[in-house]
């Protein structure tokens, strides 16, 4: 059963226009080795973001569908990921608008250690009871995803009632080798060009879901 849905902003929920940067930074070994690079990029996008007030598409059926399913009592918990800034969140959380977070949600961004002080601050930046998480890692290091891990354990939620939703593939070989569940499973469906679509896969686990 899910108890938690972690779908990642840019790719899941929004569909970037910045692919093909953002895509390059996402290579394992350029994140790890260099992650300076990939941090130098996405702030290149935040920037340029701010600056145009560019707009995304956004995943609305996808978006209505977890409306549809928390309705009442808000579970599953929303757990929204990115390697974003609380900037670059901004940037695009109004486009974010329509999906429903209550303080048992969670968002969580990318900032220094010492800005976990400033949790409240962001709150208000962004305008959100959602609780706010901060980490320095950056995916696919699997580090990114330990904020999720105590998450998790505090709530006594284990592993597999996790579902994290990433266009990463990389970043999702990391999430399952921590025990969460992963969407797509690279592991069932060998084509990875042709990826399940996220929203029929919610669909057909919705009555499961729901029961919980």
């Amino acid at each position: 059963m899910i108890k938690i849905i972690a779908p990642d902003i840019d790719g899941i929920l929004l569909f970037p226009k910045f692919p093909k940067i953002l895509e390059k930074s996402n290579a394992p070994w350029l994140s790890k080795t260099f992650p300076v690079f990939k941090k130098s990029a996405l702030r290149a996008v935040e920037l340029a973001e701010f600056i145009t007030g560019i707009k995304y598409k956004v995943n609305q059926p996808l978006i209505d569908f977890l409306n549809h399913l928390r309705a009442g009592n808000g579970y599953p918990h929303i757990f929204l990921h990115s390697d974003r800034t609380a900037m670059g969140v901004k940037n695009v959380w109004k486009e974010l608008s329509g999906l429903n977070l209550g303080e048992k949600d969670c968002v969580q961004i990318r900032g220094k250690k010492d800005e976990r002080k400033k949790k409240n601050g962001i709150k208000k930046f962004l305008g959100t009871e959602a609780e706010i998480l901060i980490s320095p890692f950056i995916k696919p290091d699997k580090a990114a995803l330990y904020p999720l891990m105590i998450l998790a354990k505090e709530k006594g939620i284990n592993p597999v009632e996790v579902l994290v939703i990433d266009d990463n593939h990389h970043f999702l070989k990391s999430a399952r080798k921590l025990g969460f569940k992963i969407f797509p499973n690279l592991f069932i469906n060998n084509n990875q060009e042709e990826a399940p679509d996220i929203f029929l896969h919610l669909l057909k686990n919705f009555t499961k879901t729901r029961a919980l």
